[in-house]
């Protein structure tokens, strides 16, 4: 979790995403409409799943 003034955002790192939907099922049990992300550390071309961000870990190092 991190914090920000009032805006909160939520996100769990991976390696992979798994077959299951352990990493964002944790994600989805949060109910509140604050961002929600999943970093993994490897590509896999997904972007989002059930609303959940998923950013590759070298994108988001090299956001702005």
């Amino acid at each position: 979790m991190a914090r920000k003034n009032q805006s909160i955002e939520y996100y769990q790192v991976t390696y992979q995403l798994p077959a299951n939907s352990h990493e964002t099922d944790n994600l989805l049990m949060i109910k509140d409409n604050f961002k929600k992300f999943v970093i993994i550390g490897r590509y896999e071309g997904v972007d989002n799943i059930n609303g959940i961000e998923i950013i590759y870990i070298v994108d988001w190092l090299l956001e702005d």
